[in-house]
């Protein structure tokens, strides 16, 4: 638990830095974690969660400035928090 806890505050970091690389940062950490993000999250929002950051992971390099982006990559931040918040 003290990993997934870890994981948490690394992602809790990255609240104000609405950027590619913070995209890329959040899916990083729940692809290569998934076991542990399992252990206290359901499996379908799991997969959700990633593939809204592999969304924006996706998103061409013109448009990672943009509103449009930095409005999704709060909306997917907030959503992904508000499960993470629920595990500890």
């Amino acid at each position: 638990m003290a990993r997934l806890e870890q994981l948490i505050d690394e992602i809790k970091g990255l609240r104000n830095e609405a950027n590619h690389r913070s995209s890329l940062r959040v899916l990083n950490l729940l692809q290569n974690n998934k076991k542990l993000f399992l252990e206290g999250m359901e499996e379908d929002y799991l997969d959700m969660a990633t593939k809204n950051f592999q969304l924006l992971c996706d998103t061409p390099s013109r448009e990672y400035n943009t509103p449009d982006y930095l409005r999704d990559y709060n909306k997917y931040y907030e959503s992904l928090m508000f499960y993470l918040n629920r595990i500890i």
